[in-house]
């Protein structure tokens, strides 16, 4: 059973809602921790007093004593609202994390929700579109507007049609899949599959599948004739003006991310999770 428009407001909610605390948690901690790491990195000097200065130490008890109850508030925020029940087990340990190294790193991947975040709000109606998948989402999205008792946004929550989720879903599928191919590329992934008999392999050559490049560029001119695709670039898809397969390292990484989480948010709302559990969405490409 697919979630209903109350399930998806309230999951867009905390989506929103991690994602500012996982912001606020890094920009904490990269301005007290690593202001003389930042310093040495820009000048190529290391700065001449110690640690953040005279009264650095004194800053950074503060920093976390104050943070403790900024989670503290957003912990209350999610509670008033009826949405913590509703947290998965790894969200509710983050709010309960303090400052430090490790809890800076579990930011950096919640950060990344806003991805999910965006698809979220396209299906209840709030963004006209999904974003472009070679593209971050920079909308606005803003957890304290949308929460407002007056914007009743669970109340008044409308899904679009289940069929233009679906139809999202697969398309943002074959994004997901086409970064998948690149990085077991990269990552000198043989071709045929090690399970493929000889006859298989003989049948896949024959249709010019003698490679994962070869696999892409079929696939890629089917999905274009097909309407699937709006524009190709020598037979891969288009990313930033130019075949996907020449994106940088960095770039890779960034749309792999953005596939992900938009995957991962189109496939819950499709119903694909068990009993709705944003934990245990599947993503399989």
């Amino acid at each position: 059973m697919p979630p209903n428009a109350q399930d998806a407001a309230r999951r867009l909610l905390i989506l929103l809602a991690i994602n500012s605390h996982a912001l606020r948690l890094m920009m904490l901690w990269d301005f007290t921790f690593r202001t003389a790491a930042a310093m040495r990195s820009l000048t190529g000097q290391n700065p001449t007093w110690r640690s953040l200065g005279l009264r650095g130490e004194r800053l950074k008890w503060r920093a976390k004593w104050n943070w403790f109850w900024e989670r503290r508030a957003m912990r209350n925020v999610l509670s008033k609202l009826g949405l913590s029940s509703s947290l998965t087990s790894e969200e509710r340990e983050f709010l309960y994390l303090g400052l430090s190294g490790a809890s800076r790193t579990k930011a950096c991947g919640f950060s990344w929700q806003i991805e999910a975040a965006a698809c979220m709000a396209w299906a209840l109606r709030l963004l006209p579109r999904i974003w472009p998948m070679d593209e971050q989402f920079d909308g606005k999205l803003d957890f304290e507007a949308l929460a407002a008792p007056e914007r009743r946004l669970v109340e008044t929550a409308s899904l679009r049609p289940i069929e233009e989720i679906q139809a999202a879903a697969e398309r943002i599928k074959l994004w997901h899949w086409r970064a998948r191919q690149l990085h077991l590329e990269r990552q000198g992934y043989t071709w045929p599959p090690a399970n493929a008999t000889p006859a298989q392999i003989a049948d896949l050559q024959n249709k010019g599948l003698n490679s994962l490049d070869g696999v892409v560029r079929t696939t890629a001119r089917l999905l274009k004739n097909a309407g699937t695709l709006d524009e190709i670039v020598d037979d891969d898809f288009a990313a930033r003006g130019n075949p996907y397969r020449e994106l940088t390292e960095e770039d890779l990484s960034e749309l792999l991310g953005i596939a992900s989480e938009r995957h991962k948010a189109l496939n819950w709302l499709c119903g694909l999770a068990s009993d709705k559990n944003w934990a245990a969405v599947p993503t399989e490409t």
